[in-house]
């Protein structure tokens, strides 16, 4: 299906996801399956502006682009059965794999993922939240960084059954103040590699074209120019943020 197809052929709702805290809902156009999330049902919030989710899930898109990194699936803004609204491609993830967890403290694996955070469940057990260690997993959690998500739970995550990893529901970005909320803590002070160091050099090129334009009717100016802070902030410290603030570190809940 052509790009002008999805924009302009009738998109049809097939179910509604009510584990959201917005208005979702499944849809179709044509043969593709959708995502689709209404202006109009988005819930108001005293830290972001109203009506304005639907364009953030967008600029995400735009910026994943930028990046290179297939971050965001193909996020789009069109009419739909509920008015304009944010509609992204479905993607099937794989039923048996997940890139974070939440398990008892002593079966933490010994390679391959890192350490967020421990605590007790509702029983007193000790437990221990642990994501992956891998390079998809990385440029999410830098893209996180630079687009100040306030909300990557472990859910918008979608583990894809070839490794590539699927980042999801990006309402709560692009925040002027620092608002990062996150369970990829796991990099903590580590060093940017050279690829990752490259993509935040393709943004901040954007940034100053197509994409800053593209922006514009996203995003306010106030908005857009402190993301391009925000890349240039973690380009010259070279390394994987910390906390910072008196809000939470992490979303919640983490699922």
């Amino acid at each position: 299906m052509s790009a002008t197809d999805l924009v302009t052929a009738e998109l049809t709702l097939t179910g509604r996801i009510r584990t959201a805290s917005n208005a979702t809902f499944l849809g179709s156009i044509g043969d593709v399956t959708v995502v689709y999330k209404p202006i109009a049902g988005e819930s108001p919030l005293w830290d972001f502006p109203d009506g304005t989710l639907a364009h953030r899930e967008v600029a995400a898109y735009l910026v994943s682009e930028a990046l290179g990194w297939d971050v965001v699936p193909h996020t789009w803004l069109r009419d739909g059965p509920l008015g304009e609204g944010m509609v992204q491609l479905w993607q099937e993830q794989d039923p048996d794999l997940s890139a974070v967890d939440l398990v008892a403290t002593d079966d933490v694996p010994e390679a391959g993922w890192k350490y967020v955070l421990e605590g007790r469940d509702e029983t007193g057990r000790m437990v221990t939240l642990i994501h992956e260690d891998s390079s998809a997993l990385r440029r999410m959690a830098v893209f996180d960084a630079i687009v100040n998500n306030a909300d990557r739970k472990g859910d918008h995550i979608l583990a894809m059954a070839a490794g590539h990893r699927h980042g999801v529901d990006h309402g709560l970005t692009f925040h002027w103040d620092y608002k990062l909320r996150t369970v990829l803590w796991g990099w903590l002070g580590d060093a940017l590699n050279t690829e990752e160091l490259e993509g935040l050099d393709r943004v901040t090129e954007g940034l100053d074209g197509e994409l800053g334009r593209d922006l514009e009717d996203l995003l306010s100016a106030e908005e857009i120019a402190a993301l391009a802070a925000r890349c240039a902030l973690l380009r010259s410290a070279g390394r994987f943020p910390a906390p910072a603030g008196e809000s939470p570190a992490v979303p919640w809940p983490l699922f």
